[in-house]
């Protein structure tokens, strides 16, 4: 997940419902969901955007905060950064699969036209949980005695 440059799509311009190819990332962090929008042929049609995850491998169900605001027709060349958190893979050191979902109002009537979608990740600058740190092999055990201050 630290990878700065998770693209989920590109270049694509939606008549239909369809999701994307699904990347595999580090589960159970929080991230920066970026979408770019270029001119929209639409009226009164709208878009719905989901960030979906795969934790078992087989069922998609939608990241916490992974539902983006509706899209119209008249939101050209609109940005949308949200925080989203996707879970950790069921079993332990697995990736999680994530997919853009994108469902429309009216199938086959308007056009909408994502420029850029992707992932970024969002650090931090406390120090991780110290049973992740342990986990990754980065813990080092302070001695176990006291020291007075006097």
């Amino acid at each position: 997940m630290y990878d700065a440059n998770l693209v989920l799509d590109a270049g694509r311009t939606l008549t239909n419902e369809a999701q994307t190819t699904a990347i595999e990332v580090e589960g159970g962090v929080l991230a920066w969901l970026c979408i770019k929008f270029a001119t929209l042929a639409a009226d009164g049609d709208a878009l719905n955007v989901r960030l979906q995850y795969r934790p078992d491998g087989t069922n998609y169900y939608t990241c916490p905060g992974g539902r983006v605001e509706q899209i119209l027709g008249t939101h050209d060349n609109k940005f949308i950064r949200q925080p989203v958190f996707i879970p950790a893979h069921e079993t332990k050191g697995e990736e999680t699969d994530v997919r853009l979902e994108y469902e429309l109002s009216e199938i086959g009537t308007e056009s909408f036209v994502i420029t850029k979608a992707w992932l970024e990740p969002m650090l931090s600058l406390a120090p991780p949980p110290v049973d992740q740190l342990q986990a990754e092999g980065l813990y080092v055990e302070l001695s176990k005695g006291t020291v007075a201050l006097l």
